[in-house]
This record gives C-alpha cells, sequence and structure tokens, in this order.
C-alpha cells in the first residue's frame, strides 16, 4: 500500500499506527476465515478497507499531494515534490519502489544508458575510476535476492507440541534481558 498525505515522507503522523491496525485486521480475518479456500483466496478476500493505497490531498499542501486521474486506473495521488526531492540515488539509480534489493548485480558502464547526457573523456575516466567493476543493475535480481516465504508461524501445534510450519521455538532467555520498557512485554518468555 502507498499512503500520500500532506506530510512530506510518512504522508501523515497517524499512518503507522494506522497501517499497522489495518494489517493486524487482515491478518486476524484471515486465520479467522473457516471456509475452504486456499490461502491466496482468503488474503483477497479478507482485505480490509483500510488497506488499500491512500490520498489525502489538502489545500493547505496542494504542491505537495495533488489527486490526478489515470485513463484504466481511476484517481490516485501524485506527489512531484516528495517523489524527486526525497527520492534515494539507488531510486534515481533504477530501483523499484519496493527498496528490496540489498546487494545489486552490476553491469558494466555504458555512456549509452544515460543519453541523453554526454561526457568529456575525462568525466567518462573519472566515472570509470570510481565504478571499475560496474553499477547497479537493477533490471535483474539481487545478489542472493529470493522471494519471500509468506506465513510462517512459530507458535506450537496444541494438539502435538510439534512447530506447526517455519522457524523452531526460541531457546531461554539470555542472563539480563528483558530490561528496559519493552520488559512487561516479554515476561513470559523470561521464566
Amino acid at each position: 500500500m502507498i499512503w500520500f498525505g500532506p506530510a512530506p515522507l510518512i504522508g501523515s503522523p497517524t499512518y503507522t499506527t494506522e497501517g499497522l491496525e489495518a494489517m493486524n485486521r487482515w491478518l486476524d480475518a484471515v486465520e479467522a476465515d473457516q471456509r475452504k479456500l486456499t490461502l491466496e483466496e482468503k488474503i483477497a478476500a479478507d482485505r480490509p478497507e483500510a488497506a488499500h493505497d491512500r490520498c489525502v490531498p489538502s489545500e493547505a499542501a496542494e504542491e505537495l499531494v495533488r489527486e490526478v486521474e489515470v485513463p484504466g486506473v481511476g484517481k490516485v495521488c501524485e506527489s512531484p515534490l516528495v517523489e524527486t526531492r526525497f527520492a534515494t540515488t539507488r531510486a534515481v539509480a533504477g530501483e523499484s519502489i519496493s527498496t528490496d534489493n540489498m546487494e545489486c548485480q552490476l553491469k558494466p558502464l555504458r555512456q549509452s544508458d544515460y543519453y541523453p547526457i554526454t561526457f568529456t573523456a575525462e568525466q567518462w575516466a573519472q566515472l570509470k575510476k570510481v565504478f571499475p567493476t560496474g553499477v547497479c543493475d537493477f533490471s535483474r535480481p539481487g545478489v542472493g535476492q529470493q522471494k519471500t516465504i509468506p506465513w510462517q508461524t512459530y507458535q506450537s501445534d496444541p494438539q502435538g507440541g510439534a512447530v506447526i510450519s517455519g522457524g523452531k521455538p526460541l531457546g531461554r532467555a539470555p542472563a539480563d534481558s528483558g530490561e528496559g520498557w519493552t520488559s512487561a512485554s516479554f515476561a513470559g518468555w523470561l521464566k
């Protein structure tokens, strides 16, 4: 989901909490769904209304966020100032909005990749010196990049006590752990 709002970068100070609550309602609904559907069908069917792209333009922030009509898609938000001023160097170089490529595969430097920009011989030599092994090729998956493994659980099966799928139970808590403001949340784990 992409939520645009009047505040640059964050959209709105409430989006973090609202997003977590929407995801929690979604996961709860999928878990409670007893219909004989595939997991993929349940995920699609049980999606809450709040778990969709959001556009909250405001008159005060009209230059930051505006709603536009895209043929075949409908109304969407665009935020030219945020998208250009706050973009990362990797996004400008072609990385997707998912930003999940931790180590990119490389491709050789080619002047044609930068058209219509032209370089002097000295500038091109400097670029080759800075990037001797090449530059990121965001058209290819990252080094060692894999698809995620969805829906792992680390809960015990109530009938047999075995792990249902994925992972393994946590071991004993390390000595002196669970201190600080989160200690009450982990009280059961520390026993």
